[in-house]
């Protein structure tokens, strides 16, 4: 996500500079970013983000240039089951074949996909993202269709009946924030469609502004997440302790709500070092939709805490237990407070992308789940 915010903002800021736009389509067998993983290129050469691991960038570039020359869009296989890898000089023993689209992108105006996606993560909305990398000769190449999730959409697709399909399609990614292939039959052609679910970056609040809070902010600042550091002591919660937060604010637990917004989209951790703050926090963050909540501090400290809510009234049995975690992080021997962050950030991201935590090696299946669809258009 961060990546994809630096693309949106370094394109907004061109000021009528030409660029290019190389976006990985499809990824069959193994590699090391799947589909929609995107590098932008400037006319001077200059790119920003990654398809790969740094093997494929400088050959993109290169043929990116006679693209912005031209405005057409081209497609670019690179079949590292080949034994004309090594040829290429690109050496990546991946086993893969991966497609890129690279594509001229217009000048930037209200009325581009780039600008309606940037919208769309500003406003906090998912976003689906249909992109044609097999046309037809109706439709041609670098086509799309946008759909948020508050209804809005954006598409340069002029054949209402193959927009219909396209909808359905986007509508289906949003409800399963799943990313897939769409094929599309239209009499003796087919289009090749990929139906991308983008998300708006992960927003943590940290709720104590000790000093093992740093490392845990620097750090989801460093994986483009919306970082909000709270804290009743403004000698501790300010710019000059947290230059990485996006947000700081000073007050109590029981102010939070006239300050923050608790959404679904939003993932809670409680680290003040302080009991009864920590009994303040849970007890506002459990009401809320908030997926996860993470605290710091052994078991029995968090039964406690519990136990202290169901003194004051209140019954953490009606709260879903699955969104408290505590201890928080995950079990990877972590003693330091870099550490302590690194295992709670991987915790969250697992969390939220329906993963156990466990060893790669351990995985049944390929690393990175694909799909397709086929429907058939008369």
């Amino acid at each position: 996500m961060k990546e994809l915010r630096q693309i949106l903002s370094k394109y907004l800021h061109l000021k009528g500079e030409q660029a290019a736009l190389a976006s990985v389509m499809r990824v069959q067998g193994s590699a090391y970013r799947g589909p929609g993983a995107r590098m932008l290129i400037c006319s001077d050469g200059t790119s920003f983000g990654f398809l790969s691991g740094g093997c494929l960038e400088a050959d993109v570039r290169e043929r990116a240039a006679p693209v912005l020359e031209s405005g057409t869009p081209q497609m670019v296989r690179y079949d590292m089951t080949s034994p004309d890898d090594i040829l290429w000089g690109l050496g990546m023993g991946c086993d893969g074949i991966v497609d890129v689209l690279i594509e001229r992108l217009p000048a930037s105006s209200q009325a581009d996909p780039l600008q309606f996606l940037d919208s769309c993560l500003r406003d906090r909305h998912h976003a689906a993202v249909l992109t044609v990398y097999g046309a037809t000769s109706a439709i041609p190449l670098a086509s799309r269709h946008l759909l948020s999730e508050s209804g809005d959409s954006y598409s340069d697709i002029a054949d209402s009946s193959v927009r219909d399909q396209l909808l359905q399609a986007a509508k289906l990614c949003l409800e399963q924030s799943k990313t897939f292939h769409q094929a599309i039959s239209l009499g003796n052609e087919e289009l090749q469609v990929l139906v991308e679910h983008v998300s708006p970056p992960t927003e943590l609040l940290v709720c104590g502004a000790g000093h093992d809070a740093v490392p845990l902010v620097h750090f989801a600042s460093e994986l483009g997440w919306k970082v909000t550091l709270a804290d009743h002591r403004p000698s501790q919660a300010n710019a000059r302790n947290f230059p990485d937060a996006e947000r700081i604010v000073a007050l109590h637990p029981q102010e939070a709500s006239d300050q923050i917004e608790l959404h679904s989209g939003m993932v809670a951790v409680v680290m003040t070092h302080n009991f009864p703050k920590d009994v303040e926090w849970l007890s506002w963050l459990l009401p809320s939709t908030v997926p996860y909540i993470g605290m710091l501090g052994p078991r029995a400290r968090l039964d406690k805490l519990l136990n202290e809510l169901a003194s004051q009234g209140e019954d953490p049995a009606t709260f879903d237990p699955q969104r408290l975690f505590g201890p928080v992080g995950l079990d990877i021997g972590a003693s330091t407070p870099e550490e302590i962050a690194l295992a709670i950030l991987a915790e969250i991201r697992a969390v939220l992308s329906g993963c156990q935590g466990g060893f790669l090696k351990q995985r049944r299946g390929p690393i990175h789940s694909r799909s397709s669809t086929k429907i058939r258009h008369s």
